[in-house]
């Protein structure tokens, strides 16, 4: 780990310059934003590029996420940041907004590879892992991403999926899209 008392805007200028890849993290001043508690906050980096922002509260809920959470980092000037760099592994893209739950941020949008219609219906359609990911990688998706994703074994149909995780088949829907985005998975017919 390494510790850097800089603004955000440079921090994130010198992980960019290397594209670096790891996870930054510093708390917020007291009394930020009004906020009674301490504020965490946590990018994560790939190759030089954000693909996940959010400032937390000390309890865990989360107060704010994406350009919002950057916005908010710019204007309190100079931090103290650790960095814990991770080596890199095969990118995954960020997850692709097609989900309204996910929505939050416009930079980690990427029309041109989204997935963006419905899933066919026709039965069975058999998700299958196209690469591995580990678990590391997988802590800033949604827990039901993960569960989606932990599901996901070439044997199981959606309908067989949906059943085991009690979930609307819809939700699975949009989150097998989000997962397809990421090309971490295809569905076969």
């Amino acid at each position: 780990m390494q510790v850097y008392s800089l603004d955000t805007e440079t921090m994130l200028q010198l992980l960019r310059e290397r594209r670096q890849t790891g996870i930054l993290a510093t708390d917020l001043p007291l009394g930020t934003a009004g906020v009674r508690g301490r504020l965490h906050a946590v990018v994560t980096i790939t190759a030089g590029k954000i693909v996940d922002c959010r400032i937390e509260e000390s309890n865990g809920q989360l107060w704010v996420v994406g350009e919002e959470a950057l916005q908010e980092l710019h204007r309190l000037g100079t931090l103290d940041w650790s960095l814990t760099l991770q080596q890199t592994t095969p990118k995954l893209p960020a997850i692709q907004q097609t989900s309204p739950v996910l929505n939050y941020s416009p930079y980690l949008q990427d029309s041109s590879t989204a997935v963006t219609g419905p899933i066919k219906r026709e039965e069975p359609q058999i998700p299958v892992r196209s690469m591995l990911v580990e678990a590391s990688q997988m802590t800033q998706w949604p827990r039901t991403h993960r569960m989606v994703y932990a599901m996901v074994d070439g044997k199981n149909t959606t309908k067989r999926i949906a059943e085991l995780l009690s979930m609307q088949t819809t939700t699975l829907e949009q989150i097998l899209r989000d997962l397809q985005n990421m090309r971490v998975i295809t569905i076969n017919q």
